[in-house]
């Protein structure tokens, strides 16, 4: 399956995104999706979404150099496929703030924070560059041609290596009043157990993917078979009881999220929800019981995440969209089977 789309959003303004290209013949776009374990790039030619993304692991930047690290990933990227770069679109799993070219709170990958990152890539890589946190640029996607397509008001939370939120209201990414919620580190318990931010207690301390490697490291069981032994006698006692409460903490960032904001819509996304056997059932149910009845207990709509693989290349198109100020720009996404 390929996805055509007919035209890409151009702006007027040579440095809308941070660069100085120079747009005569650019016409490609290299869409980057930095999770806290593997980095995924893909590209937009000339409007046409590319069917794979090459993968490398995030450890890759856990070096002193990341960003010139960071710089000949894209720059490979780009001459192995021929692109000629208009933009480069980077999800980061951190806070950002946009106005002052500040990284913060990338747990995952520290060496990415600090300022100035966005105008280093621009300069080293002759595009306009755009950084979006990775969990936004999924919502995004799904909000243009998914799950939570031209949803007023939709909350995703995605769980993977850690938990990942975002709140979009009308499609603005950059909503000054519902920007970098940090739904994985509000606190739960009082076990004391650390979490990535170097807090006690997060929830993502209990109910992410650093708590499911743990977890299998303990039951010596493949962590990607956690879900579908957690029935069978051989773990039923080493792992039943801990992934029902694994379940349940999860459950609790959904209802608190909800109870919140009080979204339209709840996505529900990452790779943990992909795993074989994940009881997706028990999520949804655990969580309606932890909402207030009747509403939005038995009203609120979930919605799993319906573009897991191609989810960050409509969201960079959604967000150059809003970029360019011109919403007729850009024009109906066509799926060519």
């Amino acid at each position: 399956m390929s996805v055509n789309l007919i035209e890409v959003a151009n702006s007027d303004d040579g440095n809308a995104y941070g660069g100085n290209a120079n747009y005569t013949d650019a016409n490609d776009i290299v869409v980057l999706d930095n999770g806290g374990t593997r980095i995924r790039i893909g590209h937009i030619r000339s409007g046409v979404l590319c069917e794979e993304f090459a993968i490398h692991s995030s450890q890759l930047l856990c070096v002193p150099n990341a960003r010139e690290v960071l710089v000949e990933l894209i720059r490979n990227y780009a001459q192995q496929y021929d692109l000629n770069l208009k933009a480069a679109i980077l999800g980061i799993p951190a806070l950002l703030d946009r106005e002052n070219d500040i990284i913060s709170h990338c747990n995952n990958i520290p060496q990415l924070q600090g300022r100035g990152l966005r105008a280093f890539l621009a300069e080293e890589l002759h595009c306009d560059v755009l950084l979006e946190q990775d969990i936004m640029l999924q919502l995004l996607g799904e909000w243009k041609a998914g799950a939570a397509r031209q949803q007023n008001s939709v909350f995703g939370v995605y769980f993977g290596t850690g938990i990942g939120a975002a709140y979009l209201l009308n499609g603005d990414p950059v909503n000054p009043l519902v920007q970098d919620i940090q739904a994985g580190h509000f606190p739960i318990m009082a076990e004391g157990k650390i979490c990535k931010c170097g807090n006690t207690d997060c929830v993502e301390a209990y109910a992410s993917g650093h708590t499911l490697t743990g977890l299998a490291v303990q039951a010596a069981c493949p962590v990607e078979k956690l879900f579908e032994y957690r029935f069978e006698d051989r773990w039923k006692a080493r792992l039943h009881d801990e992934l029902s409460q694994f379940i349940l903490y999860q459950a609790y960032v959904l209802a608190t999220v909800c109870t919140m904001f009080n979204p339209g819509l709840l996505i529900v996304g990452g790779g943990i929800p992909l795993m074989a056997g994940y009881p997706r059932d028990e999520l949804i149910e655990k969580t309606r019981n932890h909402l207030q009845k009747p509403h939005p207990a038995t009203t609120l709509k979930i919605s799993w995440a319906s573009l897991p693989g191609i989810a960050p290349l409509h969201g960079a198109l959604a967000l150059l969209e809003r970029h360019a100020g011109n919403s007729s720009s850009i024009t109906q996404v066509n799926r060519l089977s």
